[in-house]
């Protein structure tokens, strides 16, 4: 018979009590009293590819409209926005959204 798993003692900041973890909710963006009930981040922005670069041309022929493709960009904080709505069916809904700008890209370990 093998012993049970031990267990992490309980967080100190939490109280058996509680119904939910206080903390996930201050870590929430708040502006003018409101807490974000939705999150979003949003990308745009554009990078050249360099027509003499043979493998940024390769990898650009690969592109098939519908085909998930896999990348790593990097990126500037553009933008923060905040919005908010309410409807019959969801109440209200108040958005906070982050914004970034791609400056450049990773294909294959290499940076362009």
């Amino acid at each position: 018979m093998s012993a049970a798993p031990a267990t992490a003692p309980p967080d100190e900041s939490e109280d058996a009590t509680t119904l939910f973890d206080r903390r996930q909710y201050e870590a929430l963006p708040k502006y003018d009293g409101h807490t974000a009930t939705k999150l979003k981040i949003r990308f745009g922005g554009s990078v050249e590819i360099d027509i003499n670069d043979l493998d940024q041309l390769e990898y650009y022929r690969t592109l098939i409209l519908g085909d998930e493709v896999s990348l790593t960009v990097d990126a500037s904080v553009a933008k923060v926005n905040w919005g908010h709505e309410t409807k019959e069916s969801t109440g209200r809904v108040v958005s906070h959204s982050v914004g970034l700008k791609v400056h450049s890209y990773d294909i294959n370990g290499e940076e362009h």
